[in-house]
């Protein structure tokens, strides 16, 4: 299973630097793309049984947003794991 569009260079920089840890934050410009590198982690953890579901936190005004992103990037079945 794979998202829908390709990330960019510096989005696979930060997915293989996070990827890697348990924790970690995404410092990135708005517009550059963090929502992409987030679901790319996610389905990376998802795909090797790491994790079973995702808690998404935000800003209530962002909502709408995020889940239009999540539905347009992801395929169905990746899509369900966010809360």
């Amino acid at each position: 299973m794979k998202l829908k569009n390709e990330l960019l260079p510096h989005q696979k920089e930060a997915v293989e630097k996070l990827i890697k840890l348990k924790v970690g934050a995404l410092f990135m410009e708005q517009g550059t793309g963090k929502t992409i590198t987030t679901l790319e982690i996610a389905r990376r953890r998802y795909e090797s049984g790491k994790i079973e579901a995702a808690i998404w936190l935000c800003p209530c005004s962002a909502k709408k947003n995020i889940k239009r992103e999540i539905l347009k990037q992801c395929p169905s079945e990746l899509s369900r794991i966010f809360t």
